[in-house]
């Protein structure tokens, strides 16, 4: 033993002489200690090893002619995997450990076939488990590969040659395919029910497996087919499928009670009964057809319930259920608020100066008196007229308005209504008006009675609004105030009534605030101020 390792390391001493002087390196290596290799290998190369303490063993190498360091690490990196070990590490720091040790450590890839590499592969169009469970018994034992459903990636861990020539065989197998879209069309079955059906089987198969590919499943309700893409074998999977769902089944009869959840059943009767049923074919087909229609087509409605009874042909059933699903949704609201308020603009020709006095020890104090509207309305930050304002700006409005002497709030009313629905308001009084007076003589003597016709008199307010794309909401408002004209309370021909009233259509855009009305009644009075002298 003590020869054999002198002359190992005299082999040493003689093979650095050697890369001095010609940058080659020979190994003649018989039944050497496996760590002498390793510290032969480690001057030549310069690069650093740990060593396991489980590894041991004797080497023989020879070899026929110089080499580079870069081939004898090669060399090296083989008899390693020959004896059960492998190197895995970065840079100049390698572990010499064994192979079951192996895939636990990390490394990147090198030039060596032999070194021990770690990589993720990405796959696109076929299933990762399965292609683990075909590529598994091609490895070695003490290699590792495992999958992740769900990013359907592949991470193995093995020598640098083995790597690569599997990652070289998932790239054949991971193929894009024939792709290629076809049309099933269904003869009993509804193409929307039965996508659904199949789609929810696809997704529950293969939940979250990104860059899968999957068969892909559109319904033409209007030909009632299905559009199939994907590759031939999902696509001959879900022909089968489909083949197997659309048969006829056993019904006692061809009536069936659609419960509404939204829409009234009454109000959908008179639709559905003009929707008919069109085909291909002749005209005396045609004929044929709309005929048969009119005689096997009922529908009713069940108040109680709020349910449709239809009785159909299965096409014709189709067709139906299809016009109830998409009118049978829910509306959108719209919540409408108003301010009803009469403004009075006045405007003063004065001349000379409006003076007050009052009792001071400095004199006669004067001040000019300019609390009105206009200041309102002049004021650039708070301009009031016929149009639109700022959104936002109506509490700000109201809180302006009540603070001033020239503005009457009748009422703020705040609806919420549905689309295409109108509502109605309204704050007043119900009161008697004199129609009529008759007398009557019988028997000698005069009964005299009077007719009153009754009539709502105060603010009203229908609104009807429809919903436009874009947010814009179509106003149609009907705006009402009246009330007694009191100076006419006891004329004998009856009391008149002021009415002042609005009837347009405008567009507003949500949030929006929109001035209506404009000089209602006009109405001049003169006023003379005078002013006493004093001595």
């Amino acid at each position: 033993m003590f020869f054999r390792l002198l002359a190992g390391f005299l082999f040493i001493l003689s093979c650095s002489l050697a890369a001095a002087e010609k940058d080659e390196f020979s190994l003649n290596l018989n039944e050497v200690d496996m760590r002498v290799l390793i510290d032969t290998v480690a001057d030549i190369t310069g690069k650093n090893f740990i060593i396991d303490p489980h590894v041991a063993g004797k080497v023989s190498v020879v070899t026929s002619r110089p080499m580079r360091a870069r081939q004898i690490y090669e060399i090296f990196l083989s008899i390693l995997k020959v004896h059960g070990y492998a190197a895995a590490g970065e840079g100049n720091i390698v572990k010499i450990i064994p192979n079951v040790s192996a895939k636990l450590e990390h490394s990147v890839p090198g030039p060596a076939s032999d070194e021990l590499l770690t990589r993720i592969i990405q796959v696109h169009h076929v299933d990762a488990v399965q292609l683990v469970q075909i590529l598994l018994p091609l490895m070695p034992q003490y290699a590792f590969m495992s999958a992740f459903p769900d990013s359907n990636v592949i991470v193995m861990s093995d020598t640098t040659g083995n790597v690569n020539r599997l990652a070289q065989m998932i790239g054949q197998i991971d193929k894009n395919g024939d792709l290629k879209i076809e049309l099933i069309t269904l003869q009993h079955a509804n193409a929307e029910d039965l996508v659904k059906t199949l789609t929810s089987l696809v997704s529950a198969r293969s939940p979250g497996k990104a860059g899968l590919f999957v068969p892909s499943l559109v319904a033409d309700a209007r030909t009632n087919t299905i559009l199939l893409g994907g590759d031939p074998a999902s696509r001959i999977e879900m022909r089968a499928l489909v083949a197997h769902l659309d048969n006829p089944v056993e019904t006692t009869g061809n009536t069936e009670v659609i419960y509404l959840h939204y829409a009234q059943a009454k109000d959908l009767v008179e639709t559905l009964t003009g929707v008919k049923s069109t085909s291909k074919g002749d005209i005396n087909a045609q004929a044929k057809t709309e005929a048969n229609t009119q005689k096997d087509l009922d529908i009713r409605a069940d108040e109680a319930t709020n349910a449709l009874v239809i009785t159909a042909p299965d096409e014709q059933m189709r067709s139906l259920k299809s016009v109830v699903r998409r009118l049978d949704i829910r509306r959108a609201q719209v919540h409408i608020e108003a301010i009803i308020a009469e403004v009075n603009y006045t405007k003063d020709q004065e001349i000379g100066v409006e003076w007050h006095t009052e009792q001071l020890k400095n004199g006669v104090s004067a001040n000019a008196f300019t609390n009105n509207l206009g200041d309102f309305v002049t004021n650039s930050a708070k301009t009031m007229s016929v149009g639109y304002l700022v959104g936002g700006e109506l509490r700000a409005l109201l809180a302006a308005f009540a603070k001033d002497n020239n503005v009457n709030i009748l009422s703020t009313p705040s609806l919420v209504t549905l689309d295409n629905e109108e509502a109605s308001m309204i704050v007043g009084q119900n009161i008697g008006i004199l129609s009529g007076s008759f007398t009557t003589n019988t028997s000698g003597s005069n009964n005299p009675f009077q007719t009153v016709e009754r009539k709502d008199v105060g603010i009203k307010l229908n609104v009807t609004p429809q919903i436009n794309e874009g947010n814009a909401i179509k106003l149609k408002v009907k705006q009402e105030v009246s009330s007694v004209d009191q100076t006419t309370a006891s004329s004998p021909s009856g009391v008149s009534i002021d009415k002042r009233e609005i009837d347009t259509s405008v567009l507003v855009d949500d949030g929006k605030i929109l001035v209506l009305g404009g000089l209602m009644q006009d109405r001049v009075e003169e006023t003379i101020t005078k002013e006493i002298g004093r001595a």
